[in-house]
């Protein structure tokens, strides 16, 4: 399996290897280190008597850019990163517990998360998906099997808690990142996972950048594919998060699971 860190700096890399070996400023042969060079136009080009941008400059205006995006992704990777145990759970790895009528309900989870791998492997494309069910039911167990499936696929993927989301936004209203690059990194990368969503304690800001990163991803429908995991029943979250729930359990592109087995923590209780 390939470090996520890879996978994220393979979505953000779009530049070829070329400028790379275009000089360095101190040592460039064409501007002396000016950083802008002047060439030859013919009378009447817009560009005569202008200075154009060293191929040297352009390489730091690169470099500085791709930096950027790195630290995002940095930023990111280090609130989602899973558990050791994490990256080896399997979409079907469950074994059944509770009820059979009970058990059906995990067993259509599993087949839609395995439909949901299926059509972005074929497609890059894929319906949403929001797991509802009680503590300990097997919602973060699908939502890591998923996404370690993706990540064997090469699929860029953030999985994270939404609390811990919550703190890297506020880490970026507090000035340690910036925002708008964070977002945007939020909002591009192919597949996004929210385990938890409804146990954080949201502030205006930080709910509304909560609903631009949704918003924005529900405006490109199927090509930007959330899943989100929740204890909180669809009304309950259409009370705590109205905005939110319209989007991820939107008919026409969202499958919701509501799971009903019981904590598997506590199958051998008596």
């Amino acid at each position: 399996m390939k470090p996520e860190w890879e996978l994220l700096r393979k979505l953000y890399e779009r530049t070829t290897p070329t400028w790379q070996l275009w000089p360095d400023r101190e040592n460039c042969p064409e501007c002396k280190g000016m950083g802008y060079v002047r060439h030859t136009y013919p009378v009447g080009d817009p560009r005569c008597g202008n200075l154009d941008m060293c191929r040297c400059r352009l390489k730091e205006l690169i470099q500085d850019d791709l930096d950027k995006e790195r630290d995002v992704v940095s930023t990111i990777m280090a609130h989602s990163q899973m558990s050791g145990h994490e990256r080896t759970l399997k979409v079907n790895g469950l074994t059944p517990w509770g009820p059979q009528e009970a058990w059906k309900t995990m067993r259509s989870a599993q087949m839609w998360a395995c439909d949901f791998v299926d059509s972005m492997e074929r497609t890059g494309t894929s319906k949403w998906g929001v797991l509802i069910g009680t503590y300990g039911c097997g919602k973060t167990h699908l939502m890591c099997g998923i996404a370690n499936r993706l990540i064997e696929s090469d699929i860029p993927t953030i999985y994270v808690y939404s609390t811990a989301l919550m703190n890297a936004i506020k880490e970026t209203f507090n000035g340690m990142k910036d925002t708008e690059e964070f977002r945007q990194a939020l909002v591009e990368i192919p597949v996004l996972m929210l385990d938890d969503l409804g146990t954080e304690n949201l502030t205006e800001w930080a709910r509304s950048e909560l609903e631009y990163i949704i918003n924005t991803r529900w405006a490109e429908k199927e090509a930007r594919p959330i899943i989100v995991s929740t204890n909180l029943l669809p009304n309950q979250l259409r009370l705590r998060h109205p905005r939110i729930a319209s989007r991820i359990m939107d008919t026409d592109l969202s499958r919701v699971n509501i799971i009903t087995v019981g904590d598997y923590r506590q199958r051998g209780a008596s």
